[in-house]
């Protein structure tokens, strides 16, 4: 830092005698005498008089000259003043406007593929959760095949049941005769004999008028009254 300083010092000094030499040259010839001036280290500096005090900071420095009015040999450098306190620190300026935004750089490669880890141990059987609620009723299933024949049941007691009609049928006319079962029976089936010669059969079958009955119908057909006939009608009538 010393050698700094005092090559600024020899550097400022330098410049001294440069700017000095008008001012020389000026003075009369007959009798040179030295100049006065005062420097800060490594700065610039002003001639004063021989009993003007230098500034806090600066240095007084004798430059002496020749009687033939050339700028004489320069003295020592004087000793270097202590450097003095540093300054308050500036106000921060204002920021500087906003850079443009650079160019997107280029797309990073893909990295590579994670290697699968190893298979953990099976977790441990959670409880058993709540009962669902109840599904929709399914569709119905098909028809099983049919059972078999059951054997014939006994034949309960049959009554036989007759009605005979021997009345006369008027020419054109029809008639019926009924065999009705016992109103406890049910009616099994029936029939008649034996056939009119004198009228005609129409019908032999249960009965759709009298209940639990067997009807056997004819019609004279003639152009005269006819009998009827000895017919018997037979029901046939079983247990309920």
């Amino acid at each position: 830092m010393s050698n700094l300083i005092g090559r600024r010092a020899t550097a400022g000094l330098a410049t001294a005698g440069t700017l000095l030499l008008g001012l020389l040259a000026a003075a009369p010839q007959a009798q040179a005498q030295p100049v006065y001036v005062c420097q800060k280290v490594g700065s610039t500096f002003h001639v004063v008089s021989s009993k003007d005090k230098c500034k806090k900071g600066e240095s007084k420095l004798s430059l002496g000259v020749s009687s033939s009015g050339a700028m004489g040999t320069a003295g020592p450098a004087g000793v270097t003043g202590a450097v003095g306190a540093a300054g308050p620190a500036g106000p921060a300026g204002p920021a500087g406007p906003a850079g443009p935004t650079g160019a997107e750089g280029p797309a990073g490669k893909n990295g590579t593929a994670a290697a699968q880890g190893e298979k953990g141990p099976a977790g441990v059987q959670g409880a058993t959760g709540p009962t669902g609620a109840t599904g929709p009723t399914g569709s119905t299933g098909a028809s099983g095949a049919t059972g078999a024949k059951g054997a014939t049941g006994s034949v309960g007691a049959i009554v036989e049941e007759k009605a005979s009609n021997t009345a006369a049928v008027a020419a054109g006319d029809n008639g019926s005769i009924y065999a009705t079962c016992p109103s406890d029976d049910v009616l099994v089936g029936g029939g008649f004999k034996p056939a009119s010669s004198e009228v005609e059969a129409i019908a032999s079958g249960p009965s759709t008028l009298v209940a639990n009955s067997w009807e056997y119908s004819f019609s004279n057909g003639a152009s005269v009254e006819a009998k009827a006939g000895e017919i018997t009608v037979y029901a046939f009538c079983g247990p309920k």
